[in-house]
């Protein structure tokens, strides 16, 4: 609003939609779809690729064309949850990805007539098998879960392809040493209903070499670290030579012996008995044992087996079910045929040498296509096959410090598919450029024809050479090369060498994608593919199963060719038109001859085909993560024929801009003109060419798009830029004076928050420490009132118990002086008696002694009292204490001298008497109460009432153990329920405890 901007089509809407701006953009915003880059070259493919790289993002579209970057580690984007964002979605609604792609041929099979196939191509490590399989997932992942059985055992079958055909490389850990191409077949409902598997030129020569760090295909070092040793006769992993040239056995991540384990699953899925696993499994530890023949020369001209040679031609034979004599006559002879009648030659030491890899590969090439064709009878389609989407993982172009027979098949391989690429988008262009009723001139494109010409086009080619010298009987690889240099020297794609010493080795051919050089060591016996006739001969007789099928591929490359000319039978062009192959050639096929005719046969194929390309990209050359070799990938560019779109788009228009975008991204331009822009889209398209004064040549407006060359987009996109600039920069001037403003009026904001939290801290503090010292204060004078408060508590409390005591002792001192004179008055009334009582018995005495002796009554007082001394018991004793109780009644009623009062030793004295004669008094009670006490005069009540303290009832009415010592008790309980009467001879604990002490 500030700057007067409508929302619709505006520089605003230039910034704010990338979708929109990223038309045309420039190669360092890392657009998704290369097409859009204005003056498009390699160099600016090569950093939009590694912009994205760098974002995770690796694939990239160049128009239909899915360029795809390996990325070296996991990436989560090939999940359920993504098979579902690109279903039923068209290229271009959602970012690049192998989904987009294979989503794209499986909706174009439901409205079109046209079959489908996916071209992935890419060198060794560039991700092709794994594109392959996401394909493929993709696809069972879309179609309906009745066919999932179909599905699992098409996915399947890639475990097993990959264990026999794929292998470690320098550049690679997973490399697939052969080509195939996969036709996912579609019934009317279009659910997959099976596939048919076509393999191409598995690489024979790493069976029986590898270079350092490589290793042999995975199914060896599966098996001797998986299987069971004892069935397949296995020895140590590094006793076989055919493992142990590279020193490399294992890969790192990557379990063997599980990956055993699958592939055994695998093949119970695709319908491979127990019988027959064994038998593959057998035939391939055979060809192990066979790369260690080693062989004794004897003459020059034959050999014999030396004694480890007797031991593993005996393991073999037990592998493959044959007589050890049988094995023995194939490594040491061979026959030759001469009008029916067969000749036995011994082999020469090197000639058998040869002979045993030839064996090895022949058992392991046959094994490999009996595997691919159970695959293909187990997930075959049956009638099923007129509508299919095929899948193409083909070998990437070659170019080694060594090249061989290998990299010139790769190599004619990808001329072929690069022809046919460059006619496919050539095509594309075109057809855009008729649908908007553009008009154009003719457009330059690399034509490889020549170079295809002088591979394989009779009479002089280097195929038909390689045969002819392959048939000749003193054929040798010189002869070979001599004869090609002669007959193809003055070609223009022909290099002869730059020297006698490079020409002596080998030839050069001038590929669209640089010149190769090729040596011919080793060419003639790679074409031939030597039959091993001798020992199928004798596998016909073989006690396994499976080694006595294998023979059904004895002579593979005439039913390769056969196979070929049924398919070309049976093919029908996009006319109608039946595709017939009338040549015939009676002679003996070759590797060369018959892979030509894979070729032609699959090109035709992929003719018939609507086809979407996938160019797989390799960073670098150490396979690590987030690394991006600029240079390494700039010459994978060119291999992969991106100079030829390059080229394609550079002499023709190279922008195409739908109208309604180019006018909503330029629409900013009309702020320079005078004139107001139509609200039709095309007319609006003529007035800015107009206003920027652009050539009628370099631009052209189409149905719905514009049509640019560079020459007019780059002076548009300036003044653009321009625009840009100066209405950027005003937009940043108001966003800076609104952002400082903002921020200045949320710095004070927060000043004056920040004040008031400070403010507000500071008088909290005040107030706390304030607070703090009255509770101090306060704290204290409390404490000086309460310690006041306990000393006077304390000095009454003092005074209190002084007070008790000094009642207690005057109580005490009372009673003891009341329990005195009444001790004493008795003592007395008791020695009033006992005076009296004597007296009597004196008396009485006195009356019987008269009475006895007639009447005298005059007797002394000392006669008087003589009973006293008779008929008692210790009367000694007795005599001096009646003389004490005497003496003492003496003192006691002696009359006291009133005259002159008692002394303190007086008193104390008489005090000690009273005080002794009580004590004496008191012990002799006690002594005759006790002797005289009978416990059955008391019953046990009274003696509980009299003797029982009071107790209180508890809760539950029985008796607490508190007694009344403390106090008085209220309710107490009545004496007659404490007590317990029982039988037992002794007490209960519980009545003891009655009697401690604290209870009693």
């Amino acid at each position: 609003k500030a700057l007067g901007v409508e929302r619709g089509g505006t520089v605003l809407d230039a910034i704010l939609r990338p979708a929109m701006a990223a038309e045309g953009s420039r190669a360092s915003d890392g657009v998704p779809d290369m097409t859009q880059i204005s003056d498009i070259n390699v160099d600016l493919i090569n950093e939009n690729l590694q912009v994205r790289y760098r974002r995770d993002e690796i694939y990239t579209y160049s128009g239909t064309i899915l360029v795809a970057v390996n990325p070296y580690k996991f990436l989560p984007i090939y999940e359920a949850e993504n098979v579902g964002l690109y279903r039923d979605k068209k290229m271009g609604e959602m970012p690049p990805h192998i989904f987009a792609s294979a989503e794209a041929a499986y909706r174009n099979i439901h409205t079109t007539d046209m079959n489908q196939s996916c071209v992935i191509s890419g060198e060794s490590g560039a991700g092709k098998t794994e594109t392959t399989k996401y394909i493929l997932q993709y696809l069972c992942a879309v179609t309906s879960s009745a066919t999932k059985w179909v599905e699992q055992q098409i996915m399947e079958a890639n475990v097993i392809l990959e264990a026999f055909g794929n292998a470690r490389t320098v550049r690679n850990d997973n490399s697939s040493r052969f080509g195939k191409f996969i036709q996912v077949c579609f019934d009317d409902n279009f659910e997959i209903k099976g596939a048919i598997i076509q393999e191409y030129l598995l690489e024979q020569a790493r069976i029986a070499f590898q270079a350092l760090e490589e290793r042999n295909y995975h199914v060896f070092y599966q098996l001797v670290k998986g299987g069971e040793k004892a069935k397949f006769l296995l020895d140590p992993i590094e006793s076989y030579n055919y493992l142990n040239q590279s020193g490399c056995y294992s890969l790192a991540d990557v379990d063997d012996v599980r990956m055993f384990e699958e592939l055994n699953k695998a093949m119970t899925v695709l319908s491979i008995d127990d019988d027959f696993k064994d038998g593959i499994f057998a035939v391939v530890s055979a060809v192990l044992q066979i790369g260690n023949l080693v062989f004794a020369d004897v003459d020059g001209e034959s050999i014999t087996l030396t004694e480890s040679d007797k031991r593993v031609t005996q393991i073999i034979a037990n592998l493959l079910g044959l007589p050890p004599a049988n094995i023995q006559a194939v490594v040491t002879t061979r026959q030759i045929v001469v009008r029916g009648t067969a000749t036995t030659i011994p082999l020469k030491i090197s000639d058998a040498r040869e002979n045993r890899h030839a064996m090895a590969k022949a058992l392991y090439s046959r094994t490999f296509t009996w595997l691919v064709d159970k695959i293909n009878a187990t997930t075959n389609p049956g009638s099923t096959t007129s509508r299919f989407i095929g899948v193409l993982d083909i070998f990437g172009f070659e170019n080694f410090a060594v090249n061989s027979f290998e990299q010139l098949c790769i190599n004619f391989t990808n001329e072929k598919l690069h022809k046919f690429f460059n006619h496919y988008v050539f095509a594309l262009e075109q057809a855009e450029y008729e649908r908007e009723g553009i008009k154009w001139g003719h457009i330059k494109f690399t034509d490889n024809t020549l170079c295809l010409e002088l591979i394989e086009k009779p009479p002089n080619c280097v195929i038909r050479l390689l045969d002819e010298e392959c048939r000749f009987p003193k054929g040798t690889d010189l002869t070979y090369l001599q004869k090609q240099h002669d007959a193809l020297s003055s070609h223009s794609h022909y290099v002869k060498g730059d020297d006698r010493t490079k020409r002596d080795k080998g030839f050069g051919v001038r590929h669209f994608a640089g010149d190769v050089f090729y040596q011919v060591q080793g060419f003639l016996d790679k074409n031939k593919d030597v039959q091993q006739d001798q020992l199928f001969e004798f596998m016909h007789s073989s006690k396994k199963a499976f080694v006595k099928d294998l023979t059904r591929f004895q002579d593979m490359l005439n039913q390769e060719r056969k196979m070929i000319m049924g398919q070309k039978a049976r093919t029908l062009d996009r006319r109608g038109s039946t595709v017939d192959d009338t040549r015939t050639n009676k002679a003996k096929p070759t590797v060369g001859d018959t892979f030509r005719r894979q070729l032609a046969s699959l090109v035709e194929v992929l003719d018939s085909t609507t086809p979407w390309y996938v160019r797989c990209i390799k960073p670098n050359a150490t396979k690590s993560a987030a690394k991006f070799d600029a240079a390494m990938v700039g010459t994978q560019l060119m291999y992969s024929g991106m100079l030829d779109i390059v080229r394609i788009r550079k002499e023709g228009f190279p922008i195409h801009v739908p109208a309604q975008k180019f006018v909503e991204k330029y629409h900013s331009v009309g702020a320079f003109m005078k004139e107001r822009l139509s609200p039709d889209a095309k007319e609006a398209v003529r007035q800015i060419m107009r206003f920027i004064k652009a050539p009628e040549t370099e631009w052209q407006i189409g149905k719905t798009k514009v049509f640019l060359r560079s020459t007019v987009f780059e002076p548009l996109e300036r003044l653009l830029r321009d625009l840009l600039r100066t209405r950027a920069v005003l937009i940043q001037r108001i966003w800076r004076g609104y952002r400082q403003r903002k921020a200045y009026k949320a710095t004070l904001l927060a000043v004056v928050r920040l004040q008031a939290v400070v403010r507000c801290a500071a008088m909290r503090f005040k107030y706390l420490r304030t607070r703090r010292a009255i509770i101090t204060i306060q704290s204290h004078t409390r404490g000086m009132f309460a310690r006041e408060f306990v000393r006077e508590l304390r000095r009454k409390k003092k005074e209190e118990e002084e007070r008790r005591k000094r009642e207690e002792a005057e109580r005490r001192r009372r009673e003891e002086k009341e329990r005195g004179e009444r001790l004493m008055e008795e003592s007395f009334q008791k020695a009033q008696k006992e005076l009296f009582a004597m007296a009597r018995m004196a008396e009485m005495r006195v009356q019987d002694l008269s009475a006895a002796k007639g009447g005298d009554q005059s007797k002394t007082l000392d006669e008087m009292f003589v009973f006293l001394a008779e008929d008692r018991h210790d009367g000694a004793h007795n005599a001096q204490y009646l003389a004490k109780i005497n003496k003492e009644l003496d003192d006691m009623f002696a009359e006291p001298d009133s005259s002159k009062a008692p002394g303190n030793r007086t008193l104390r004295r008489k005090k000690r008497v009273e005080k002794k004669m009580l004590f004496e008094m008191q012990h002799e009670e006690a002594v005759k109460a006790e002797e005289a006490f009978n416990p059955s005069d008391f019953t046990m009540l009274q003696f509980a009432d009299k003797y029982f303290n009071d107790h209180p009832k508890n809760s539950s009415g029985t008796l607490s153990m508190r007694g009344s010592k403390k106090g008085t008790v209220d309710d107490p309980m009545p004496k007659s329920e404490m007590v317990v009467y029982t039988k037992q001879t002794s007490l209960a604990t519980s009545l003891i405890h009655m009697h401690n002490p604290e209870n009693v």
